[in-house]
């Protein structure tokens, strides 16, 4: 099939046409270039976009609204697709001989929101949606869920409560089969509008507000941010630290992670200097100037790369030398360059970094990257979108098996899910029965540390179990 796509772009390439008029499915192949592209009335799906004409560049045409194609050309190159699957199509050509594997049944539907399309933003995570991409596109490949394909109806909330709530209300008119957050730090305004639908709302691998881990219509791959924060306690007592600086950026999600999770340190001895970060904020010195003056025995940072940089560059030139737990949104390349002399960094992370290529779900990942989606390689949250999308897909797998089918429902999803594994996380299995935890939607508990060993490489040191820290009882 693979073979396929790329003779089908490279001969629309070399064709190198005005337009592209696909007639058939969806989803399907049209070449790289500046071509505009006409969608037929086979194609009149609602939400559904044609990805590789979308990540073109290539401009959308309904028949249905019978808006006209430019034709401000004297001779104008013309381009028919006759398309054959859901996906992508096998061949352009007549003389393919990769006919590929034919998705044949009705696409599940995913509405994605994530926080993107705002520009100055420091909550703007396009890399989510790439790595989301990327993901369908590797699924549908490998024969999507029973012969049906996996759709991404995907929308920006721009970062703002209004764009989340406008992509809920989009997914319920859509009737979209699940939902999947990407990363939005507004994301309890969308709980009750697609639970209160019925259909069921994936928080994906980070649960960050109070309504994504305790609603009974939500699911969570993993505990995420407060797995995260609470395997601080091992870690301290495993390194013998007494004081922590916490510096988050405070955004509701976070904050209500942090609020959670610091009586646990407390609890455990640990002195906790409690530092939100302007979310607009870029130069943290002041915030560093803090922090040398505390000298805490290590510094928790969870803001954007950006602020990452400034507060680790303020803390070097003001001789701060104890340890720094970074969190995803800093594990960049522009962060690693920026600390490349500074020792002692740790990142965690529920999921495996991007950064270390030895680890097979890893490698799967970056091959989707180069093969669908070149762009989400190195972006922040890429491997949220990633994982999120494979994990959601293994569930949806198994719940077929179990004849689950469309409507599917929470309780078939949560079931589905058990022994499960979780994308990305060196093999950490499902258990979506969260009574009694504090964050009773969490369907895992892991959380994985690594060591920076600099020139953008980490190796991993260990996973903590947070689950017995999370329990209310």
């Amino acid at each position: 099939m693979l073979a396929g796509i790329a003779k089908c772009r490279a001969e629309l390439e070399a064709f190198a046409p005005d337009v592209v008029i696909v007639w058939g499915d969806d989803r399907h192949v049209a070449g790289e270039g500046s071509a505009e592209f006409h969608r037929t009335e086979s194609d009149r799906r609602p939400g559904l976009e044609p990805p590789y004409v979308r990540r073109a560049g290539l401009r959308t045409f309904s028949a249905t609204r019978r808006r006209e194609i430019p034709m401000n050309h004297k001779n104008v190159r013309i381009a028919f697709v006759a398309a054959v699957t859901v996906t992508a199509l096998a061949g352009c050509g007549s003389g393919s001989d990769d006919a590929g594997t034919e998705l044949a049944g009705e696409p599940i539907r995913i509405g994605f929101f994530n926080s993107e399309d705002a520009p100055g933003s420091s909550f703007n995570l396009p890399g989510a949606t790439l790595g989301a991409k990327a993901a369908v596109d590797q699924v549908n490949a490998d024969g999507g869920i029973d012969g049906r394909p996996l759709a991404l109806v995907a929308c920006a909330t721009k970062a703002t409560p209004d764009g989340t709530t406008d992509c809920a209300n989009k997914f319920v008119d859509d009737e979209v089969d699940v939902v999947l957050k990407g990363g939005d730090g507004n994301n309890a305004v969308a709980i009750p509008i697609v639970t209160e639908a019925g259909i069921p709302y994936f928080a994906g691998t980070a649960p960050t507000s109070a309504e994504e881990q305790s609603d009974p219509g939500v699911i969570s791959f993993t505990a995420g941010g407060y797995a995260q924060f609470i395997a601080m306690v091992p870690f301290a007592r495993e390194q013998g630290f007494n004081s922590m600086a916490a510096a988050y950026i405070n955004v509701p999600s976070i904050v209500s992670l942090v609020q959670q999770a610091t009586p646990l340190l407390t609890e455990a001895g640990v002195k906790v200097q409690d530092l939100p970060l302007d979310p607009a904020a870029t130069d943290l010195t002041p915030i560093a100037g803090q922090i040398a003056s505390a000298a805490p025995d290590a510094v928790f940072v969870s803001g954007t790369e950006s602020q990452c940089i400034s507060l680790m560059r303020a803390l070097t030139s003001l001789g701060y030398d104890g340890a720094a737990v970074i969190t995803a949104s800093c594990a960049t390349p522009s962060f690693e360059s920026a600390v490349a002399g500074y020792e002692g960094v740790v990142y965690v992370d529920a999921l495996l970094t991007t950064l270390d290529s030895s680890n097979k779900e890893t490698e799967r990942m970056l091959a989707a990257f180069d093969e669908y989606e070149p762009g989400a390689k190195g972006q922040s949250y890429s491997d949220i979108g990633y994982s999120g999308v494979v994990t959601l897909a293994g569930v949806l797998r198994a719940a077929v098996e179990n004849s689950e089918d469309t409507p599917f429902t929470v309780e078939g999803l949560n079931s589905a899910a058990k022994g499960l594994p979780v994308s990305l996380t060196n093999g950490t299995t499902m258990d979506c029965d969260g009574a009694g935890s504090a964050v009773p939607t969490a369907c895992s508990w892991s959380a994985l540390m690594y060591e920076f060993e600099g020139s953008g490489s980490y190796s991993f040191v260990e996973a903590f179990d947070t689950a017995e820290l999370s329990s209310n009882g």
